[in-house]
């Protein structure tokens, strides 16, 4: 777990993984809280675009068509890894960043390792709230040693 939250922070992983981060960002990306409370679309979409993260949503929403017997067997698309976006609270924010495709919201206290490394491949691009550091540093106090 450990491993994989250090590797939010590092660019040169995040780009490995396929993301598109412009140069002038600095990992890890930290929002304020008020991103929490985001409930419409088009706000999500400004905070992407504010950020410069919309060419990489562009990136993660495309579909590719799988081969071979999986489209048989009910799967038929293969969908990429977009943005994480680690909150505190569940306060609307899973609604308007939920609708673009590869784009995850989830809430610290649930955040797991295949969360932070989808495909067991460290490095996805995560935008963390505030009170979502706060509340990892509280969850993971007693684990470093």
């Amino acid at each position: 777990m450990l491993s994989a939250v250090a590797a939010t922070s590092s660019k040169t992983l995040v780009r490995a993984r396929g993301h598109r981060v412009p140069d002038a960002l600095e990992l890890p990306l930290v929002v304020s809280d008020e991103a929490e409370k985001i409930t419409k679309n088009a706000d999500a979409e400004k905070i992407f675009k504010n950020l410069g993260l919309w060419e990489d949503v562009e990136r993660s929403s495309r579909r590719k068509i799988r081969s071979g017997k999986g489209s048989v067997r009910g799967r038929p698309h293969k969908l990429r890894a977009g943005a994480l976006v680690v909150v505190s609270k569940r306060l609307g924010a899973e609604r308007a960043f939920g609708n673009f495709n590869g784009v995850r919201v989830v809430d610290v206290s649930s955040l797991n390792v295949s969360d932070l490394a989808p495909g067991t491949h460290p490095g996805r691009l995560t935008i963390w709230t505030e009170s979502a550091i706060k509340g990892l540093e509280a969850r993971l106090e007693g684990v470093h040693t």
